[in-house]
């Protein structure tokens, strides 16, 4: 912070992308969470860039010490499922 540093990541959910597609078919229990999603799609690529590009802005000046998830909810759904 005092030298104006700010830390932040992003945590993406299932992306359309060769990588994330596979992820689907080899991984138990990510289809279920990629179907999970809250706002219904798959995410793409320009989700987590647009992201990316919101903490790396002056609007996201006052935000540190955290992270994004970019998952169009489907963390928090299958939680509660369990």
């Amino acid at each position: 912070g005092p030298r104006g540093v700010r830390v932040v990541s992003i945590s993406p959910g299932v992306i359309h992308t060769p990588m994330g597609l596979a992820e689907n078919e080899k991984t138990p229990g990510a289809r279920e969470t990629m179907d999970a999603a809250a706002l219904g799609r798959i995410g793409t690529p320009m989700d987590i860039a647009m992201a990316a590009r919101f903490l790396c802005s002056e609007e996201a000046g006052y935000i540190t010490a955290t992270d994004l998830k970019v998952d169009g909810g489907s963390t928090e759904v299958v939680a509660s499922k369990r």
